[in-house]
């Protein structure tokens, strides 16, 4: 907690002066005033967010990223979050002291949360390649979390894989002295936002246009949240959380090459969260938490100049870890097991991809390109084991000293796959019957014959990762007397 110390002689300059100038009237004197601001101070190179103060921070729209947001370690993608695209809500990417994005490593509860399939990535242009990822794995909704540790320097030596910080979060857990049911439920949109566009960006902007941009004139965002801890036996209970949040974005459907929109339609952006642990208190010696984690998003996306160019791009992960504390005479011995699966897709509304000389879509004349790319995905699967043991502190002379040891090993399987075949052409005229047998029946045409450029995508690739076994080892030094 923040402390803020206000000297009242200097909220009070005013009446000091009048007294001075008439010696029949008395001084006021405040006594010293101190101002508690919920704001978490970096220390040690670590900044600590708790529940509370994760609640009573401006949170955005509740990713990691939001709350990290005025952190002065932490620095925003300028590009990624403007006026021109408020609609999304999809996490920012972040710099911690100036390295890369994708060089930050992202845990829950220790373990690793970090995706390292083409985290660099974030385009959602259309393409039968692209695959859009983001270094953070699972899209968390700060809410629904204990607390949120962030480590920008004097890193500890347990966590590795990183060049830039680290974010662990932490899960809740079940406390038998809360038994409680909570519903929460936010919104905005953008009747209630003053936006300032770039006079060279207002066309595009008012029409909804979307390509290199995906902009967002007209959104509105609900949040809905629901979380409870319930004991279910003696010593044993679960906490649970759920929640979801979308944002329903209206854009052009088509914007022909001289302006005209061609129709709105609506495009929606939504991110799912399910995260539960269930713990039980064995013994005096023994604590096991069993954790599930679950996280979904989709976005629709289309490109306003193509026509049936509609895409949803997403990314999934869950995964569960078990836990087990144990309370040795000379020291406490944390073991963990998970497991953890972590995907990004595109899926396009059709599997093929051509240009018209003489198109046949609607109105529209001349030259068109329209259609989409079928359906891929990456993803990888962590195998993580884990122990850590923290010795009882011990005194040599003036100074107490409080080693811990530990080792982690993390085995990746990884791939990506096309779930369909895909083709992309150039058409020459041709009837609109013949245009309708391509679309619908793809698999049954013979695109090729009809095709000057023709271009097959097949399957991808699979490749898996063993790290090595990575072992450490830090002791504390305290001194207790001068």
């Amino acid at each position: 907690m923040k402390r803020v110390l206000i000297p009242g002689v200097i909220l009070c300059g005013a009446d000091v002066a009048q007294a001075v100038d008439d010696k029949n009237m008395y001084m006021h004197v405040f006594e010293e005033m101190t101002v508690y601001a919920p704001v978490p101070v970096p220390v040690n190179g670590n900044t600590h967010y708790t529940s509370e103060s994760i609640e009573r921070l401006p949170t955005g729209n509740g990713n990691i990223s939001d709350l990290l947001r005025t952190n002065p370690a932490v620095r925003m993608d300028s590009t990624q979050s403007t006026s021109l695209n408020q609609g999304d809500i999809r996490p920012e990417k972040i710099s911690i002291h100036g390295a890369s994005p994708y060089q930050n490593a992202y845990l829950i509860d220790g373990i690793s949360a970090t995706n390292n399939l083409n985290p660099a990535n974030e385009s959602d242009t259309s393409s039968a390649t692209n695959i859009s990822g983001m270094s953070q794995g699972y899209y968390l909704d700060v809410s629904l979390l204990d607390n949120v540790t962030l480590y920008d320097s004097f890193v500890p030596v347990e966590f590795g894989r990183f060049n830039g910080g680290v974010i662990d979060a932490k899960i809740k857990r079940f406390n038998a002295d809360d038994s409680n049911v909570k519903l929460g439920y936010r919104t905005t949109r953008s009747d209630w936002l003053t936006s300032h566009i770039d006079e060279n960006n207002k066309s595009a902007f008012n029409q909804g246009s979307s390509g290199s941009t995906y902009f967002s004139p007209d959104f509105k965002k609900n949040f809905y949240t629901l979380s409870f801890n319930q004991e279910l036996a003696d010593n044993f209970g679960v906490t649970a959380g759920l929640s979801r949040r979308q944002s329903d974005i209206t854009r052009a459907d088509y914007v022909s090459n001289d302006g005209i929109v061609a129709g709105r339609a609506q495009y929606k952006n939504v991110i799912d969260t399910a995260l539960s642990k269930f713990t039980w208190f064995a013994s005096d010696r023994f604590t096991h938490d069993l954790t599930l984690k679950y996280t979904g998003s989709s976005r629709d996306y289309n490109t306003s100049t193509f026509p049936q160019s509609d895409r949803e791009m997403g990314n999934k992960s869950y995964g569960l870890a078990w836990d087990m504390d144990t309370q040795l005479a000379w020291a406490k011995l944390r073991t963990t097991v998970g497991w953890d699966h972590i995907s990004d897709y595109t899926r396009h509304d059709h599997d093929i991809w051509y240009t018209e000389l003489s198109c046949t879509y609607g109105d529209i004349t001349g030259r068109c390109t329209r259609g989409g790319l079928g359906h891929i995905s990456q993803a990888v699967d962590n195998y993580t084991f884990k122990t850590r043991l923290d010795w009882q502190k011990f005194a040599v002379g003036n100074v107490s000293h409080q080693p811990y040891f530990g080792a982690e090993y993390i085995y990746s399987d990884a791939w990506t796959e096309r779930h369909n075949q895909s083709e992309s052409c150039s058409c020459p005229l041709i009837s609109r019957q013949g245009l309708y047998l391509k679309l619908t029946l793809p698999a049954d045409v013979d695109i090729l014959a009809e095709s000057d450029n023709p271009t097959h995508y097949a399957d991808g690739f699979h490749c898996n990762a063993r790290s090595p076994l990575q072992g450490y080892a830090m002791p504390f030094l305290h001194s207790v007397s001068a």
